[in-house]
């Protein structure tokens, strides 16, 4: 399990892997992934719960947008990818 992830290095990973900001409601931000169809629903916390990143690794995996590996690789302090970065990812 990867360290502690706030909530802006969550967001820009699933920017980075195709996901989009697609509204809010309350304290929860939706993300849809225009090429799977995928709609995952993140509280908008400072941190998030390791319940959460779990789920969000998970469903990334199972969807085929990000293997778990890679997902916990890219939670590494420094390798976060930058706002507006897009991966290149094997598919």
């Amino acid at each position: 399990m990867p360290r502690q992830v706030t909530y802006r290095e969550m967001e820009r990973l699933l920017l980075s892997v195709g996901f989009c900001f697609a509204g809010q409601r309350g304290s929860h931000r939706v993300f849809t992934h225009g090429q799977t169809g995928t709609l995952l629903t993140l509280p908008s916390q400072k941190m998030m719960s390791p319940a959460n990143v779990q789920i969000a690794r998970r469903m990334l995996d199972e969807r085929g947008i990000l293997d778990r590996d890679r997902f916990e690789e890219l939670l590494v302090p420094g390798r976060v990818p930058r706002r507006g970065q897009r991966l290149q990812l094997d598919h």
